[in-house]
């Protein structure tokens, strides 16, 4: 009686077909990957704007004083009371900065926010009193990715201090996330 051994695993064949149908398939996903990628930046700087707005609004009941928001580059924002005279906030951390974030947290030089940029002032009652319209919109873009694939979005605060974000390319009329 014969006793046959049998040998489990891959051949070398069946590794390399499985390496190159791997590869194939990554190829095409890598750049909706990168394009995730890039438009998730965009949501990650839309919510630390709102966010900074958010702590600008509070701090400024809370300490009972005018409260400034200034964009730095791209969507770096520090939070300060407001300097005697006007002006932005220090560069630099001293007592009447509050917090300031970079553009690097979570975000990259190629998010871009323009509009209107500010300063944005809050009073002790939470109401923004700078700029002076009635509604101030943030348009937050990524440079690296083509504009038909970039999903932008747009920062709205209304003079009582009400913020939300909005997709600026939606314009059906019953969609909530619109502008």
């Amino acid at each position: 009686m014969r006793v046959y051994s049998r040998h489990s695993g891959f051949t070398i064949l069946e590794l390399i077909i499985a390496v190159g149908i791997f590869s194939i398939l990554a190829s095409f996903a890598i750049p909706s990957f990168q394009k995730m990628t890039e438009n998730a930046k965009i949501k990650t700087a839309t919510n630390s704007i709102l966010s900074g707005i958010q702590i600008a609004r509070g701090e400024a009941v809370k300490r009972n004083t005018s409260v400034q928001l200034d964009f730095r580059t791209n969507s770096a924002w520090t939070v300060c009371e407001e300097p005697n005279g006007g002006g932005s906030c220090p560069t630099t951390d001293n007592a009447t900065t509050i917090t300031s974030r970079s553009a690097n947290d979570g975000s990259s030089s190629n998010v871009k926010v323009t509009g209107d940029t500010g300063p944005f002032v809050f009073n002790n009652f939470g109401l923004m009193t700078s700029p002076t319209t009635a509604l101030a919109t943030i348009n937050i873009d990524n440079d690296a990715i083509a504009s038909a694939d970039s999903r932008d979005l747009r920062v709205v605060i209304q003079k009582g201090g009400a913020t939300r974000s909005c997709d600026p390319s939606l314009t059906s009329s019953t969609d909530p996330r619109r502008c």
